[in-house]
Order: structure tokens, then C-alpha cells, then sequence
């Protein structure tokens, strides 16, 4: 047991220095980074004081689509997470701790499905929304 939380922790570090060490994430046609971040939020600070609509379509999608994609990074890297330390339990278990990893990944499969199909009912949902107003 001790393997594996070592385990666990060095590939967290990993994904989470490669997570810092990039400092950009893909989100849709543009990249995000920090300093996007900031400037877009000044922009929109400044923007505020020029007309009566302060909240508009392309704020607003860039918003659900930060939120969207944010989230579903963090589902993926906690579904290979949890898959690899899965993995690494079944293999280094004996035919006992084999079945009960087996009896793990019904939950894991059935939890990634939820989690990734209510991504895509979010998605479905607002696009449908966003061609309709």
C-alpha cells in the first residue's frame, strides 16, 4: 500500500508541475493563460462604463466556455488518476486484491460515464441554447 500512495503522489507532482510549467490551457480557439486572464478581465472592467449592456453574448460565452473547460480538465486528470492507481493495484495484487479492483471499476466506469455525459449534455445544452437566443 505504501507503493502505491508513493506512487500516486510522485504522478501528482508530476501533472501538477506540468500543469504550472505550461501555464496555458486550450480552450476552444484561443489559449489561456494568466495574463489573458487579467487582461480580459480589465478590458471588461473597462468596457463596463461604455454603454448600458455591461454583460454581453462574447463575455458570456468566454465565461461557460473557461468553466466548461476547466472542469472537464479536472474530470480527465481525476479519471487517470484513478484509473492508474486502479492499474497499478490490480497488477500488484494477488488473485483476492485482483477481484476487488474488479469490483472498483464498476463504480469507476459507471462515475466516469456520469461525470462525462453530464459534460456533454452541458455542452449540447448550451450550444442549443446559444443558436435558439
Amino acid at each position: 500500500m505504501k507503493v502505491i500512495k508513493r506512487i500516486l503522489i510522485i504522478i501528482t507532482i508530476v501533472i501538477i508541475s506540468t500543469l504550472i510549467t505550461s501555464n496555458k490551457a486550450y480552450a476552444g480557439k484561443d489559449y489561456v493563460s494568466p495574463s489573458n486572464i487579467v487582461n480580459s478581465a480589465k478590458d471588461f472592467l473597462n468596457d463596463a462604463g461604455d454603454g448600458p449592456e455591461i454583460i454581453n453574448a462574447k463575455n458570456g460565452k468566454s465565461a461557460v466556455d473557461q468553466i466548461y473547460y476547466i472542469g472537464l480538465a479536472i474530470a480527465i486528470v481525476a479519471a487517470v488518476i484513478i484509473g492508474i492507481v486502479l492499474g497499478i493495484q490490480f497488477m500488484t495484487t494477488g488473485a483476492a486484491g485482483q477481484a476487488k479492483v474488479k469490483e472498483k471499476l464498476i463504480p469507476f466506469a459507471v462515475g466516469a460515464l456520469v461525470v462525462f455525459g453530464a459534460f456533454g449534455i452541458w455542452k449540447i445544452t448550451y450550444e442549443a441554447l446559444n443558436k435558439v437566443l
